[in-house]
């Protein structure tokens, strides 16, 4: 399965969601103060 994550980056508030290769939304319109981005290859 492939999971598509949408990120809105402003000034004092972040917000995101994740929704499937099927269209199914996993997460939606959730919000974080603070994001830490790790990526391992």
């Amino acid at each position: 399965m492939i999971y598509y994550i949408g990120i809105d980056i402003s000034k004092y508030k972040h917000v995101f969601c994740i929704i499937s290769n099927t269209g199914e939304i996993i997460v939606e319109n959730d919000s974080f103060e603070k994001f830490i981005f790790s990526i391992d290859f």
